[in-house]
């Protein structure tokens, strides 16, 4: 469900209190789908999934209810301030916030997180997203 990917990437490239926390790559907001390319810097956001995607059908239409994550990720400075508060705006922008994707109504939008997901030599946070659509005939 690229499309909802895509959708979400646009709203958080779009924020400029976002962009200004941000890392750019090849002059837009680190703001990546599936993967990060070779030569991007920190700090930057990627978005997967969907972790889960599974029906949700009423009588007369198909939906789904997918789970997306959205991981931001910073060089490891000794303070984990600037992670944070990235994936506390992060999460402002996508927790019951509706996007629109085609062919859907956007029923529920809900973010879980940030969790930590730091590793050896970076610091990350996943916002988990809870998006329900409704509506494909």
């Amino acid at each position: 469900m690229d499309v909802a990917l895509t959708a979400y990437q646009a709203r958080l490239a779009g924020d400029p209190t976002l962009a200004s926390l941000i890392s750019t790559f090849m002059s837009a907001p680190s703001v990546f789908i599936h993967s990060v390319p070779e030569g991007a810097a920190l700090p930057l956001i990627c978005i997967t999934g969907p972790a889960s995607d599974t029906p949700f059908d009423d009588k007369t239409s198909q939906g789904r209810e997918l789970l997306l994550d959205f991981r931001v990720t910073t060089s490891k400075t000794g303070s984990t301030v600037i992670v944070d508060t990235i994936a506390e705006r992060m999460r402002s922008l996508i927790h019951r916030s509706p996007v629109s994707v085609v062919g859907y109504t956007s029923l529920y939008e809900e973010a879980f997180g940030p969790i930590l997901d730091d590793i050896d030599d970076a610091y990350s946070r996943i916002v988990t997203l809870r998006l329900v659509l409704g509506g494909a005939a």
